[in-house]
């Protein structure tokens, strides 16, 4: 239609102007069924002005600028389009982790079932290259799982009796048989499902601000628009034509189109690249936070350090065998999350707890009974406040104390391992004008030796949960824009409180419920590559709101004096929507 419209324009101007005006109609009509219908709404949109000033153009007899202005917008839409689609199929990659059946294990049979109707203590069996559908333990087979496509760790895991295994996993060898520990909505990969899901919800003050301005901005635009044309109708500033056109470039200008798609869009795509490096943002405002942050506190155990603990030495102080020592403490901590207690279970290669009424207190250790015993096992805090009496050929530099029956008869000291990655990621934050800062419940010369080996200058130890929040509101007090990198139960009130919670993707379930942000291979090294695309994000946006607020008001301006061509209102609106586009689209 344009195209015969071009040619016809030569000879016969208004068969020329039919076809254009087809053209114009086959073009826009879903732009303009928007438009009609918002109006109605009294829902301004940009979609609304864009109708208005389209028809308004086709009234005056510019059906060729009417056909310019709605092919630029379509092709602004389809660009938009592409870029979300190319971001959503980055998270896809991660929705489609959960398998959507199982092979259920019933009395020497098997029966296929749903995943999601997997309960926790039944008992399931997985082929090799099938998925795992909610966690739990291994309780036959052996063979390994490749996690790659959740946390990005391209190494398999060997697996066997015992081991604990997470949904989404791959099955890379061997036939298992697993004992469910919990629903598939509440496994590892459920959880992750339910973060990209809702991570599109939880918007910036920045989006939050646009959204509101651009309902509220768009009616005084076309009020503005109305009121330029009577005014100047009035005033008689020109012919009829003159002065339509002119209210019409003011009304095109002033689109706000290009602020309010591209600014969520940078957000979406940015969301969308960090899940392809297995870094999940729970929502856009986590990532207008993260870029702000001047100051990263480390838990230390399973974060700076490797999240596993050796045992160093065991201490009998009542001649009781060590082996039994550590038998205790194994049942004691079987269902703990801390390094502490898997170093215990995999040392004693417990596979199931006789412990009963135990009591696990966050920051200072377990109380239960084991064989008709009161035991407690944790650190020295704890011992004290339980009020055991110490005697001074006690060592008080131990991590772990057992006391059976109201006295202290044995001690376990751990050494742990620092990650390959940590001092590589201190050095990468210091460069991007982070500081940090390591807090730790160890002793402060476990913590001082740790800082030390990272060339962290900062560094708080004996702490317990509420000592790690109460340095972290002196901290804010003092204006400090702060995040907290934790993987435990006890990290849990700093990682809510901190500007913005940072989680080990493999930590507990209390750890990744309450942060903002999770790094799904469980390692701080892509703590900077998560910062970096944070404040490229941000400042793709700003250059965006800044670059078209500026053309906007200038070719605004112009035309309220001088006659502007419809082409430049044009390009001030769907031109700079264009480019303001591709710049997000350079996130990638």
């Amino acid at each position: 239609m344009w195209v015969l419209g071009t040619l016809l324009n030569i000879t016969r101007s208004r068969l020329s102007f039919l076809f254009f005006f087809f053209a114009v109609v086959l073009c826009g009509f879903e732009i303009f069924k928007a438009g009609f219908l918002s109006t109605l709404k009294l829902k301004f949109s940009e979609k609304t002005l864009i109708t208005i000033a389209s028809l308004a153009a086709i009234f005056i007899g510019n059906a060729t600028e009417s056909l310019f202005l709605l092919i630029f917008f379509k092709l602004g839409e389809t660009l938009e389009d592409v870029a979300k689609s190319e971001s959503r199929g980055n998270m896809n990659k991660i929705s489609k982790i959960m398998p959507d059946t199982a092979h259920l294990f019933l009395e020497n049979n098997e029966k296929i079932v749903s995943a999601t109707s997997l309960k926790v203590g039944d008992v399931f069996v997985v082929y090799p290259f099938e998925r795992i559908p909610c966690d739990g333990i291994v309780l036959e087979g052996t063979s390994s799982v490749n996690m790659s496509n959740i946390t990005g760790e391209s190494l398999p895991i060997d697996i066997y009796k015992g081991t604990k295994v997470f949904s989404g996993s791959v099955n890379m060898s061997g036939t298992i048989k697993i004992k469910a520990e919990k629903v598939a909505a509440e496994s590892f990969a459920g959880k992750i499902l339910k973060l990209i899901e809702n991570g599109t919800k939880n918007k910036t003050k920045t989006e939050n601000f646009i959204s509101m301005f651009s309902q509220k901005y768009t009616v005084y635009v076309i009020f503005t628009s109305f009121l330029i044309f009577f005014i100047s109708l009035f005033l008689k500033l020109g012919n009829f034509e003159s002065i339509l056109r002119r209210a019409l470039t003011f009304l095109v200008a002033s689109c706000p189109c290009s602020i309010v798609i591209s600014v969520p869009l940078a957000f979406f795509y940015g969301i969308g690249k960090s899940a392809k490096k297995s870094i999940l943002f729970k929502g856009s405002k986590y990532i207008e936070t993260l870029a702000k942050i001047d100051t990263i506190f480390f838990d230390k155990t399973g974060t700076i350090t490797e999240d596993s603990l050796k045992i160093d030495n065991v201490h009998s102080f009542c001649k009781l065998p060590k082996e039994k020592i550590l038998y205790y403490c194994a049942n004691l901590e079987f269902y703990s999350t801390h390094p502490i207690a898997k170093s215990l279970k995999e040392k004693v290669n417990l596979k199931k707890s006789i412990a009963k009424n135990v009591l696990e207190i966050p920051g200072f250790g377990v109380k239960g009974e084991v064989d008709g015993h009161n035991l407690i096992c944790g650190n020295l805090s704890l011992v004290k406040e339980s009020k055991i009496d110490i005697t001074q050929d006690t060592p008080q530099n131990l991590l772990l104390y057992l006391v059976i029956d109201n006295k202290i008869s044995g001690g376990i000291s751990f050494k742990d391992s620092i990650r390959k990655s940590a001092k590589t990621t201190v050095k990468e934050l210091c460069k991007l004008g982070i500081r940090s800062i390591i807090l730790s419940g160890d002793k402060i010369e476990t913590t001082k030796r740790v800082a030390k080996e990272c060339a962290i200058k900062d560094f708080f130890g004996d702490l317990l949960p509420q000592g790690k929040l109460d340095i972290l509101k002196n901290f804010k007090s003092k204006g400090y824009i702060m995040a907290f990198v934790g993987d435990g139960v006890n990290d849990a009130p700093s990682l809510i409180f901190a500007d913005c919670g940072i989680s080990m993707g493999l930590g507990s379930s209390a750890a990744i419920d309450s942060s903002g942000v999770i790094l799904l291979n469980n390692d701080i090294s892509l703590l900077p590559e998560s910062i970096k695309i944070s404040r490229k994000v941000m400042n793709t946006i700003k250059f965006n709101v800044y670059f078209a607020v500026f053309f906007k008001f200038f070719v605004m301006l112009i035309s309220l004096f001088f006659p502007v061509p419809m082409y430049l209102a044009v390009f001030a609106d769907v031109g700079i929507n264009l480019i303001s586009i591709l710049n997000a689209l350079k996130i990638k």
